[in-house]
């Protein structure tokens, strides 16, 4: 078995493995189990994914009578499991394990994600074998919830997930791609040519792509004109685009518009749009770094290696018209660099609203803290 193949079988033979070292089956611990098959092993493996499709504020409650819980209870889960099923469940919790009980844990400093690194190897596997991206993709972070303790939980107030582990990841129409999580080391090869762990991380998420010249759109949070010109001499030649902080990322002073106060100052330069082209860049012969702002209702700036030409599109939308007291069709400008990374950028997001809707640990209380990674993961699977 090589590190990067992960089947039933083999979780099912470790979960038993722990069972015999934690003796399960004894007087004391669960007297009444016997080894799970690997039928069986996967019946319950996919009870967590029939409780993302159909969520229940506990699993155990679907495996009761319709005289106990009418409202969550399964004849067929019970016809399928047996009368033993909700022991059978517990007895699987305890010993469910993602990594080779035998093996030595090593440092928490260099292999952090130990319990699950198996299971997150094969995911890079298989992910870009079963997904073929398109040229337009995004790239974003996704959070993992958990409410428990652990040195590496993040303290997260601006999503609604709450404080977990955070990945960075690169997403398709709500497809997630790849990822990389943040308590694990940055990639040396990319620290040691001078980028930041994040941008490190990026460009290891980089390493997924079987094809040269993906655009990928970004928050602000990643732009900077260095990692537009790494992502762009990496081997798969990835060109960036994305919202861009005017402090400390390399954007010219010579596009970058300041917010002004007072209506009529507003309404003055509403609509300015300024834009640059890097040349003369070393290790390039050609650049396709541009930097472009534009004011709206406050100034926004651009860098993007995708961009092609800069001109205003015009759009439609339905808005509401007080004068006929009902929706009319109104049209209005937009710079073209804006509406291609408003467009593109929701990729993250659909599968972030995917994740969120079917996610399999619904109202559950893990207090293992490679339960959320995996079945926060376990939802792109």
């Amino acid at each position: 078995m090589t590190p990067h193949h992960l089947s039933m079988d083999i979780l099912c033979n470790w979960s038993n493995m722990k069972a015999t070292l934690l003796q399960m089956g004894t007087k004391s611990f669960y007297p009444r189990f016997k080894p799970f098959t690997t039928c069986e092993f996967e019946q319950y493996f996919y009870l967590f994914f029939w409780n993302g499709l159909c969520p229940s504020p506990q699993i155990d409650m679907k495996l009761q009578t319709e005289e106990k819980d009418p409202i969550h209870s399964s004849a067929f889960l019970r016809r399928v499991l047996g009368d033993n099923a909700s022991l059978r469940l517990r007895e699987f919790k305890c010993c469910f394990v993602a990594q080779d009980p035998k093996i030595a844990i090593p440092p928490r400093k260099t292999h952090p994600n130990f319990k699950v690194d198996e299971y997150f190897r094969h995911l890079q596997l298989i992910f870009r074998y079963a997904w073929m991206p398109a040229r337009d993709i995004s790239g974003d972070e996704q959070t993992m919830g958990f409410k428990g303790k652990h040195a590496d939980k993040l303290r997260i107030t601006y999503k609604k997930e709450g404080d977990g582990f955070q990945c960075d990841c690169i997403c398709d129409e709500g497809y997630t791609f790849t990822f990389y999580f943040r308590n694990q080391p940055a990639p040396k090869k990319w620290l040691d040519k001078g980028f930041s762990p994040l941008h490190a991380r990026c460009m290891a998420l980089y390493d997924c792509f079987m094809d040269e010249y993906h655009q990928v759109r970004f928050d602000n949070l990643y732009m900077s004109a260095k990692f537009c010109l790494g992502s762009y001499t990496h081997p798969k030649k990835v060109m960036a685009e994305g919202v861009c902080r005017t402090g400390s990322r390399g954007l010219t002073a010579l596009i970058v518009q300041h917010e002004v106060t007072g209506r009529a100052n507003i309404n003055a330069v509403k609509g300015t749009a300024k834009a640059a082209l890097l040349e003369d860049c070393p290790g390039l012969a050609t650049s396709p770094l541009v930097a472009v702002s534009v004011y709206d209702t406050k100034p926004v700036h651009f860098l993007s290696m995708c961009c092609t030409g800069i001109s205003w599109i015009e759009k439609t939308r339905d808005t509401w018209d007080d004068a006929s007291q009902m929706m009319r069709k109104g049209t209005f400008l937009r710079l073209g660099v804006n509406d291609s990374y408003n467009v593109n950028m929701n990729n993250v997001d659909v599968a972030d609203q995917l994740r969120g809707s079917y996610r399999p640990d619904r109202w559950m209380r893990k207090m293992k803290w490679w339960w959320a990674m995996f079945f926060g993961d376990m939802v792109l699977f």
